[in-house]
């Protein structure tokens, strides 16, 4: 799945306002709680976006799929008036980072932390928005495993012998020049 970015979207605060962004960007799939589609263009309209790639700047990526939702409430902490919504997708070639902060701004009492990673290019990363500020930023890029096993696997190996890690002077050594023992 190149170019294909994977993400969480963490959303924490109060039920009701996690119930509101469910009811305004959920549709549920055949029934099923746990998929569902989100509809971006429901909170942050591309009519709202003219020109070229109206996604990329209203969303910051061009479609998400594969959405799976996950809801758990406080229990008896906070009477169970406080919640989080986890919902795990896949986007084009970037995160949502645009949606996520746009989206932010429209439920202000609610925090909403993403995390992403694109094997692709490489990159990875979190940020958390809050009311439409950005309450912090990771990204990273990371070594790709392929390229670290090459890297590694091109290291100049030790000749255990020559480099003197079988110093026991009751284990024979090989003779430099005839390749027996000493």
């Amino acid at each position: 799945m190149s170019n294909h970015c994977s993400n969480q979207l963490v959303i924490v605060g109060l039920n009701n306002e996690l119930a509101r962004f469910k009811r305004k960007s959920c549709n549920y799939e055949s029934g099923n709680s746990r998929e569902v589609e989100l509809c971006m263009d429901k909170l942050v309209p591309l009519s709202d976006f003219s020109g070229e790639n109206p996604e990329d700047r209203a969303w910051g990526c061009d479609w998400i799929e594969d959405v799976t939702l996950k809801y758990k409430d406080s229990g008896d902490r906070f009477d169970g008036r406080v919640g989080c919504l986890k919902l795990s997708f896949i986007s084009a070639w970037e995160p949502p980072i645009q949606f996520v902060r746009r989206v932010s701004i429209l439920f202000p009492s609610l925090e909403f932390n993403l995390t992403y990673m694109e094997d692709g290019v490489g990159f990875a990363g979190t940020v958390t928005y809050l009311a439409g500020e950005q309450i912090n930023e990771v990204r990273v890029a990371y070594i790709d495993p392929d390229e670290c096993l090459d890297e590694y696997l091109s290291r100049p190996w030790p000749d255990p012998w020559k480099d003197g890690l079988f110093e026991n002077p009751d284990l024979p050594k090989p003779s430099h020049n005839e390749g027996g023992t000493e």
